[in-house]
């Protein structure tokens, strides 16, 4: 469920940064058609003067989608997102908890990181090969910042540094001392799962649902 959740990360959270072979193309698209084709289609109509003034239009035409859309390869903004999936063994008082963080910034920027959970599990993730779908982000020698990681009852992450348009990618992993635990039992036969569970650990689950070999399965709040 925790890789899942780092899976879904940018879709859920609609976080997206374009390759920067995307450049590329938008360079090459404009060459091609507000000077290539552009002058090839007023010179078969022998009017190559009107070449320079649709190139107007068109730079134009190109400067507003840039504008609008940003400009690929780059991140318009510094997004925050973070997706929490919190497990509750049967019968048993303490939760784990695991925190995905991802950071997407307009700009290099450098975080500290504090954790409210004690003796966290920190691990840097990374999204060139947990992220599907999303660009490799790190430098061109294949470098990654490291961070300075502080274990301890106040856990902290500091210097935690973020490259201009680049994801990076937190996972926390800490455990929960619930008053209470989650009670009843499930039956999975023929006819589906069905039985019933009461959360008495005082933690208020939004969305809860069982993993079972690798399928998610709903549950009903009553």
């Amino acid at each position: 469920a925790s890789w899942q959740a780092a899976n879904t990360l940018p879709s859920a959270t609609g976080i997206r940064v374009y390759p920067r072979s995307s450049v590329l193309m938008y360079l090459g698209l404009y060459f091609a058609v507000g000077i290539v084709g552009n002058w090839i289609f007023w010179s078969l109509l022998k009017r190559r003067e009107m070449a320079w003034v649709c190139l107007v239009f068109v730079s134009f035409g190109f400067t507003a989608y840039a504008l609008v859309y940003g400009t690929a390869g780059r991140a318009k903004a510094t997004e925050i997102s973070q997706i929490e999936v919190l497990r509750l063994p049967l019968e048993s008082p303490t939760a784990k908890l695991r925190s995905t963080v991802g950071i997407v910034a307009a700009r290099s920027s450098r975080y500290n990181l504090a954790f409210p959970n004690a003796f966290p599990l920190v691990s840097d993730i990374d999204s060139r090969t947990v992220m599907m779908g999303m660009p490799q982000n790190d430098s061109l020698m294949g470098r990654i910042n490291v961070f300075q990681f502080v274990q301890g009852p106040n856990a902290a992450v500091n210097n935690f540094s973020v490259g201009a348009s680049e994801m990076r990618i937190v996972q926390v992993e800490s455990e929960i001392a619930t008053p209470g635990k989650i009670e009843g039992g499930l039956t999975w036969d023929a006819e589906g799962i069905h039985g019933e569970l009461r959360n008495t650990t005082g933690l208020k689950v939004r969305t809860p649902f069982l993993l079972i070999n690798g399928q998610q399965h709903r549950l009903d709040i009553s």
